[in-house]
């Protein structure tokens, strides 16, 4: 009996540990950055070309507008992940939108919100350097704890997105005839 109760014990403490995590860090906020070879209107445009997420966008499957009209601030759209062979679908809400410069959105769902914006600025030689930055909140006190407990993979899979969207950019045709 003794055995059980301190089992009992290490887990409610265990528990508690968890949710306080949750507690303690809210919110998750962290940057990606990468510098592309490519003009930054080359750049931009094959970042917002959905015909070409699944290349660089780890899961991506599909996005499909449900309101608005294209690239427009309050524009709303439904994007679906596959996760480990699971299906998450989120709702992107278009924040604003300045061609060649920028992209921010709202990314939600049950599980989570997040605030993304996507800046893109001329390096002064030619490049662009792209910078992420990401806001994630999760719902609830398990989806805080684990977003804050997961914050490093997060930052390193971003970091791994856009390093193949530069891939993406610098191989592009559009990237070739310039070079030519």
């Amino acid at each position: 009996m003794k055995l059980l109760r301190w089992l009992l014990g290490i887990a409610a403490t265990l528990a508690i540990l968890f949710v306080a995590i949750g507690i303690v860090r809210p919110e998750v906020s962290y940057e990606n950055r990468v510098v592309v070879n490519a003009e930054r209107t080359a750049a931009f445009t094959i970042f917002c070309d959905t015909s070409q997420m699944d290349k660089w966008l780890t899961g991506f499957q599909s996005m499909e507008k449900i309101s608005g009209q294209a690239m427009q601030a309050g524009s709303q759209w439904r994007v679906v992940f596959n996760e480990q062979g699971r299906e998450v679908v989120m709702t992107e809400e278009v924040t604003e939108f300045v061609s060649d410069e920028l992209l921010a959105f709202s990314l939600y769902n049950d599980v989570l919100d997040a605030e993304v914006t996507v800046a893109f600025s001329d390096t002064g030689d030619g490049a662009t350097e792209i910078i992420a930055s990401n806001r994630v909140v999760g719902k609830n006190s398990f989806w805080k704890s684990m977003l804050a407990l997961t914050q490093t993979s997060m930052v390193a899979r971003g970091q791994e997105n856009y390093e193949r969207l530069k891939q993406l950019i610098e191989s592009s045709p559009a990237q070739d005839s310039d070079a030519g």
